[in-house]
């Protein structure tokens, strides 16, 4: 039996972005969705540890890059609730949200990631073998709020 996410995974996602952007005094925008992203332990949050990135490497990446804010934000998550629907777990997570930045050209997180040189094409298809089942992640996940320092091989 799995473990199901809660059904409000991507109203806490946006919350917490909501809160992260107060935080910084910036308008709310897709870059703090992907730094929350990033976050915790989670299929989403391993996908930037694998390529070394974390919140705050995806918030100094986007200094200087904006979006239309509201507009963009309400797209990534209704493109995340569509992807959830098709994929392996139906209720949307922060990796269907991840999907959906990646497949928005025109957003501040997909350019913040090219802009740290990140081939949105390979961590696309990587999100997509983990959101559809295909691949499992590789450590198990803890649900704990910090990640312990071991290194898994």
């Amino acid at each position: 039996m799995t473990t199901s996410r809660s059904p409000a995974e991507l109203v806490a996602l946006r919350k917490a972005a909501q809160e992260l952007s107060t935080q910084r005094k910036e308008r709310l925008s897709t870059i703090h969705l992907l730094a929350v992203a990033a976050r915790g332990d989670s299929p989403a949050s391993e996908l930037f540890s694998d390529r070394r990135l974390d919140e705050e490497a995806i918030l100094k990446a986007a200094r200087g890059i904006s979006d239309e804010g509201p507009v963009a934000i309400g797209r990534a998550m209704t493109a995340a609730r569509e992807m959830a629907k098709r994929s392996a777990t139906p209720e949307p997570s922060a990796l269907h949200l991840v999907l959906a930045l990646l497949a928005d050209r025109s957003c501040a997180a997909h350019r913040a990631l090219i802009d740290l040189g990140v081939d949105a094409g390979r961590l696309r298809a990587a999100a997509m073998q983990v959101a559809l089942g295909v691949v499992a992640t590789r450590r198990p996940l803890s649900h704990a709020p910090h990640r312990s320092p071991q290194i898994s091989g």
